[in-house]
C-alpha cells in the first residue's frame, strides 16, 4: 500500500482490544495486530460459514483478510472483474520482470492461500459510466458468488464482503451469525440510516450536476450495504442473491435491498438482523475501503 496513506487509528470495541478503523494502511494494519492475533477461548457460533468475495484488483486487501481467517470458513469464493493483458515487450530482454498481472488469481498461488471456487468475469470499466459501474458489478458478482454457494453441502450462513472489506479476524463475523440465528433471520445486515442515495430515474445529466438522491435511507426502506452481510444458506439454495436484478443502475445498496423484499414481500423486516444503523458502524475485525479510504469504485 502507498507510504503516505495515514496513521492507523485506534477505538476500542467490546471485548476491549485495540481495533483499526477506516484510515487503515494494511501494512500499519499488520504491525498493530500482530500481536493481537485472535485465539478464542470460546465462539459465538459453531455455524459452518462460507466467506464470498466480489472484488476488482485488490489483492492485498484479499490476501491479508485470508491469511487471518481461512481457517474459520469451510468454503471460500472469489469473482473478480479481471481483463486479460498481453505481457509487456519493454525490459523482458534485460531480465526485468514487468508488474503485470497475467492472471487474475496468481496472488493466491503466490501467497500459499488456497479456495474452494474463484471465477474471472471481464472488467466492466469502459461499458458503464462511473455512477453505474458499482451496481452492474456488484449484483453480477455476488449472483456468480451466491450460484457457485447454492450448491455447496452442509453450510449454515453465508458472508459476502468486497475485496476492499478486511477481516482481521472472524468473531466479529460470528457474533452478527450468532444474532441471526437468535432472531430467526435470513438476512444480516448494515444500513445507512439517514443518508440520501440516488433513486433510480435519475439521468446522467442530473448527475453531474450534483442533482442526485431521492432514495432517503432507513429501517423502512430495504436497502443495505454491499460491503458486508450475511445469508443463511438454506435461502441460498432456494436461489436467494443467484441471481440479483440491476433495479436501479444507480444504487447497488438498493439492489440488494429489493431483491431481499421481493423474496420476503410480507416479512422482509422481521427476516432482517439489522447490526448496524450507519453504513460502517460494525468494526468488530473489519476496515471497510481499507484501499480508498473512501466509499465507490468497481467491485
Amino acid at each position: 500500500m502507498a507510504e503516505e496513506l495515514q496513521e492507523a487509528e485506534k477505538v476500542t470495541n467490546n471485548q476491549g482490544e485495540m481495533q483499526a478503523i477506516p484510515g487503515t494502511d494494511l501494512m500499519q494494519l499488520e504491525e498493530v495486530t500482530a500481536a493481537k492475533s485472535p485465539d478464542w477461548i470460546y465462539h459465538a457460533t459453531d455455524a459452518r460459514l462460507a466467506l464470498l468475495i466480489t472484488m476488482h484488483n485488490e489483492w492485498e486487501c484479499v490476501v491479508h483478510t485470508l491469511k487471518r481467517v481461512r481457517e474459520r470458513f469451510a468454503w471460500i469464493g472469489i469473482v473478480r472483474s479481471y481483463t486479460p493483458v498481453d505481457p509487456p515487450s519493454i525490459g523482458l530482454e534485460v531480465g526485468i520482470q514487468p508488474p503485470v498481472e497475467l492472471s487474475p488469481f496468481a496472488f493466491l498461488e503466490e501467497n500459499d492461500l488456497k479456495v474452494e471456487f474463484t471465477q474471472a468475469l471481464p472488467d466492466l470499466a469502459g461499458q458503464y459510466s462511473k455512477w453505474e459501474l458499482p451496481a452492474q458489478s456488484i449484483c453480477r458478482n455476488y449472483s456468480a458468488l451466491f450460484s457457485a454457494a447454492s450448491l455447496v453441502p452442509d453450510i449454515d450462513c453465508c458472508v459476502a464482503i468486497t475485496g476492499d472489506t478486511v477481516l482481521l479476524h472472524s468473531y466479529g463475523v460470528e457474533e452478527i451469525v450468532a444474532a441471526m440465528e437468535q432472531k430467526g433471520a435470513i438476512l444480516g445486515c448494515s444500513k445507512a440510516c439517514g443518508q440520501d442515495f440516488h433513486r433510480a430515474d435519475l439521468t446522467l445529466e442530473e448527475l453531474e450536476a450534483g442533482k442526485g438522491g431521492g432514495r432517503r435511507q432507513g429501517l423502512d426502506v430495504p436497502d443495505f450495504q454491499p460491503q458486508f452481510f450475511a445469508v443463511k444458506h438454506e435461502a441460498v439454495q432456494q436461489g436467494a442473491y443467484s441471481d440479483v436484478e440491476v433495479v436501479n443502475v444507480l444504487c447497488s445498496e438498493a439492489c440488494l435491498g429489493e431483491m431481499f423484499r421481493r423474496m420476503e414481500p410480507k416479512k422482509w423486516k422481521k427476516l432482517t438482523q439489522v447490526f448496524s444503523e450507519t453504513a460502517f458502524g460494525w468494526l468488530d475485525g473489519f476496515v471497510y475501503h481499507a484501499v480508498t479510504h473512501q466509499p465507490g469504485g468497481e467491485e
